[in-house]
Order: C-alpha cells, then structure tokens, then sequence
C-alpha cells in the first residue's frame, strides 16, 4: 500500500516543491529558486480551469501541480468529452 505524507496543518509549512495533488516533486523552478526560474516548464504550459479547481483551497496560489498531474487532468477531460 502506498502511503502519502501527511498534509501540513500550519499553511505556512507547505512545501512550494511538491505537488499538492500527488505529493511529488513538481519540478517547479520558481519554487526551487533556481537562476533560470523562467525556464520553468510551467511557463510553457497552459492551465484549464478544471486544473486549477482541483487544486485543494489550502495549496492554490502556494505551490504547483506537476506535469504528470496537469497531464493526468487533461487526458480524463479528453476522455469526457462527446
């Protein structure tokens, strides 16, 4: 059984480079405050509504999903559609 890290409970503590959705690294530059942040795959991407919804309230705007969420969500809402 695969277990996850147990979620912060002081906002404060979050990690800006995990994934709020899988717990992994989500590879974010910005968050990692490397030289080149601007370089980061996230500026490259863009982000569906469905996305940013699925982001819990306590990490939106305080960390980045990963690619292979971001990709997770598209492919399920190619899926859903007619």
């Amino acid at each position: 059984m695969e277990t996850r890290p147990a979620e912060p409970e002081d906002e404060a503590l979050v990690d800006q480079t995990t994934c709020p959705l899988c717990r992994q690294p989500n590879q974010c530059a910005y968050a990692a405050k490397l030289s080149d942040a601007n370089a980061c795959w996230c500026t490259r991407e863009s982000f569906p509504e469905r996305v940013l919804k699925s982001i819990p309230k306590k990490y939106a705007g305080k960390t980045c999903i990963c690619q292979s969420c971001l990709q997770a969500i598209r492919a399920n809402t190619l899926l859903q559609l007619p």
